[in-house]
């Protein structure tokens, strides 16, 4: 679900190369107008474009399974329904039922009243799926990719996956959507796994918006606030991939309901100071940097930017077997960073 937007298309399409079968739920026609859904990131402005439907290994794998696509045949590696998750007919899914549910749709909205409406669809939507799993002989495991947003800002204390929820920025509204996840998860009626990532980087992420927009019309590093605040980043590759290795490691665990409850922090880098965030793009685009404060950041892009642009965040995580196991593919910040400016640069 939400697999034409900025984290669902890469989750996408590492699934395409190692799900026995796949099946997705599309809100828009892919691949032929690629570049057109709204990003999904949890740590993003709202109505950024997404360009992660542009690489080129995805297209590659399109064209190898096209001769395979078909709704109608339960036997096909790769199955497309088109639809909103607000009123998809999830009966649909009786026939050939999934054993994962990745869930990385969000309803988007532009200004505060637009995303409380937003999150009350969401939550009306989210609420109908949970619905249907309970019905289910065997509810599939439901993997709902949010933000880490929802803890505000926290100074420099660790956040772990039990610390307690403090919504800002575009939180404060999206967090209705959550709502019937949160309490199927904390009630352990149905098997639920929450992923929470921080800052997610990537072509047509916030980055290409905030910053590297603004370094090339001005020439300079932007720099927010005093610099002290506190930023933790996965490249949103990684972020595929980790998702789907923390999904497969709590499967073969050996327990019957083995996401029950369990939220996962994936990150590859945790705790760096903003100004050492924006020292590094300062080595990477050869700019100089320049400050800006919090209340030309607030007149500028409003509040709800200006809290998600300057809260402070390092992730931890309670599940350093997960972790630890995991390879990233970017393990260097700068060398992400580096690969993504390229990118944007083409």
């Amino acid at each position: 679900m939400g697999s034409s937007g900025f984290v669902g298309s890469s989750l996408q399409y590492v699934l395409i190369q190692t799900a026995r079968k796949l099946q997705l739920l599309q809100h828009r026609t892919l691949p032929a107008s690629p570049g057109t859904a709204e990003n999904g990131s949890a740590n993003s402005n709202d109505g950024i474009k997404n360009r992660a439907m542009d690489s080129t290994n995805l297209k590659i794998a399109y064209r190898s399974l096209e001769s395979q696509l078909s709704a109608d045949s339960p036997s096909a590696p790769l199955i497309i329904h088109h639809g909103s998750i607000t009123r998809f007919n999830w009966a649909r899914l009786e026939k050939d039922p999934p054993e994962v549910i990745y869930h990385a749709a969000r309803i988007p909205g532009r200004g505060r009243f637009s995303r409380l409406v937003a999150g009350l669809r969401g939550m009306r939507a989210n609420t109908r799926l949970l619905s249907w799993m309970s019905h289910q002989k065997r509810a599939p495991l439901l993997v709902f990719i949010s933000g880490s947003l929802v803890y505000g800002d926290r100074g420099t204390d660790v956040v772990f996956e039990d610390s307690q929820l403090y919504p800002i920025s575009f939180q404060r509204q999206y967090i209705l959507a959550e709502r019937a996840v949160l309490s199927a998860q904390t009630k352990a009626v149905l098997p639920v796994m929450i992923i929470r990532p921080p800052w997610i980087y990537g072509p047509g992420s916030w980055f290409e918006q905030f910053y590297h927009r603004h370094i090339i019309q001005t020439g300079t590093i932007p720099a927010f606030g005093n610099g002290d605040q506190l930023m933790s980043f996965i490249h949103v590759d990684d972020l595929a991939g980790y998702i789907i290795h923390a999904t497969e490691y709590l499967a073969g665990s050996g327990h019957s309901d083995p996401a029950n409850n369990t939220t996962i922090h994936p990150f590859s880098h945790s705790g760096i100071p903003h100004r050492e965030f924006v020292r590094i793009l300062s080595e990477i685009y050869q700019k100089p940097i320049k400050w800006y404060s919090e209340s030309w950041l607030q007149q500028k892009y409003g509040k709800t930017v200006r809290e998600a642009l300057t809260f402070s965040m390092k992730l931890g995580t309670r599940h350093h077997r997960i972790h630890e196991a995991y390879e990233f593919a970017w393990p260097c910040l700068k060398t992400g960073f580096t690969q993504v400016v390229e990118e944007l640069q083409k």
